[in-house]
């Protein structure tokens, strides 16, 4: 919750926390979630609403958490928990993502021109995967240095969404209008990421011909 860049709710907190552990089904239970934020009501607003946004009340908070010399043993890493939350939304993205992830009835219109896309949207696209679209590699660029190693697992999720999964990012990123958070996170993700597949490539034929002639706005 202290390292997300967007407030999210309990149900979408599960939903991320399931992917937060070892990539084994059930290595985190959605329970954890609920048992660990109930006791912070005080702290916390929209605990107890699984609809509604859950952020800390005071800053101070997560200044306290995040300063290990405060916390002790309460203390939370930000980098560590930037690289915990980018893996786990590569892995939403990974399961998730899909061709016309908004069942769009034809490709030859603009977004702008589709009646009831909104309403398809918040049908169609969960929070977590909305969050996991526009956030996950900025979580990578916040954990990361320029001398740092990439983790295996951001590896091993990344070797599975350049190939697979890539151009359904660029087309969900689309529909929410947030193209141009791709440029600027394509660019600062590429010098930390070499995994045997080009980012450029990539790049190239996702805003070329393989998108369709309907245009990203």
């Amino acid at each position: 919750i202290l390292t997300l860049y967007e407030p999210l709710c309990v149900e979408a907190l599960k939903s991320i926390h399931t992917e937060l552990g070892p990539h084994e089904p059930h290595a985190e239970s959605n329970d954890d979630v609920t048992i660990i934020l109930e006791p912070l009501g005080s702290l916390m607003s929209g605990v107890g609403d699984g609809s509604v946004s859950v952020r800390p009340i005071h800053a101070s908070f997560s200044d306290f958490l995040s300063d290990p010399n405060r916390s002790k043993t309460f203390h939370i890493s930000p980098m560590e928990y930037h690289k915990r939350m980018a893996v786990a939304s590569l892995r939403i993205m990974n399961k998730e993502l899909r061709f016309n992830i908004c069942n769009v009835e034809t490709s030859y219109r603009q977004n702008s021109e589709i009646p009831g896309l909104e309403e398809q949207i918040a049908k169609c696209i969960p929070p977590q995967l909305l969050y996991a679209c526009r956030f996950t590699f900025k979580h990578i660029i916040d954990h990361m240095t320029p001398s740092s190693r990439v983790d295996d697992d951001l590896l091993r999720e990344l070797r599975i969404f350049l190939p697979q999964k890539f151009l359904f990012w660029l087309e969900t990123l689309s529909l929410i209008k947030k193209v141009s958070e791709s440029f600027l996170t394509m660019d600062a993700i590429a010098p930390f990421v070499s995994v045997g597949v080009s980012l450029s490539l990539h790049w190239e034929e996702a805003t070329t011909d393989k998108m369709g002639p309907r245009t990203m706005n």
